[in-house]
């Protein structure tokens, strides 16, 4: 899934629901009118968000679909990088999860190999776009 760029002075945070460290918003509202619907972000992009509303200047988004990868506040790009995986572990990983396959096991690896590549590529994406972004 690609990256999307949103940019906007951050006017509203919605309603915000938590589970397993993650925050859903239901809305979040920028001053040009765009409006984010279910947008999920890790707790700790969460504290940020909200710095974001308070400082009234231009924030960045950088969104994989309904995902906030990474964040820009008073000029600091903040990416929640926990995601990562490198991508030699993850060839590695997807060698190993096909042949097995042929049981059940297999299914399990080859699927949350997947995964962790599309995560790992957002925040690759973002990291060559802000090279001094700060990782959390």
């Amino acid at each position: 899934m690609a990256l999307t760029i949103k940019k906007g002075v951050v006017k509203m945070l919605g309603n915000a629901t938590t589970r397993n460290g993650n925050v859903l918003y239901s809305l979040i509202e920028m001053d040009d009118g765009t409006l984010l619907n279910d947008l999920w972000t890790n707790a700790a992009l969460d504290n940020f968000l909200d710095r974001a509303l308070k400082s009234n200047n231009d924030s960045t988004f950088f969104l994989q679909g309904k995902r906030l990868r990474a964040l820009t506040v008073d000029g600091k790009t903040y990416v929640f990088a926990k995601d990562y995986v490198p991508p030699v572990m993850s060839i590695i990983f997807l060698l190993i999860g096909i042949p097995l396959c042929f049981f059940i096991v297999g299914y399990f690896v080859v699927f949350a190999n997947i995964k962790g590549i599309l995560n790992s590529s957002a925040i690759n994406e973002v990291m060559q776009t802000v090279p001094d972004a700060i990782k959390l």
